[in-house]
């Protein structure tokens, strides 16, 4: 969830991503937040990046390799979000 986050999904890109409801997403997001301590997604975001849960070099090289315009979470392929390149 946190590495959507940092990717910079919206919570309807986050939801169709892990095959879960947008108010589902919503309510993760919020006690993601107040575990964590963050006032808002930008904090988070940022965490992501510092936490090295996202990097962007590797996402980019995924993502030109899937034929996909916006990156793609560290570990996608794994995941099975995306092909593994």
């Amino acid at each position: 969830m946190l590495t959507l986050i940092g990717r910079g999904l919206s919570n309807a890109e986050t939801a169709q991503n892990l095959f879960m409801s947008e108010a589902a997403i919503k309510t993760y997001v919020s006690r993601m937040l107040t575990k964590l301590e963050l006032a808002n997604r930008t904090q988070a975001a940022i965490l992501a990046h510092e936490a090295g849960l996202y990097d962007l070099s590797t996402a980019v090289r995924a993502d030109e390799s899937a034929g996909r315009s916006t990156p793609a979470p560290a570990g996608a392929a794994t995941w099975g979000i995306c092909p593994a390149g």
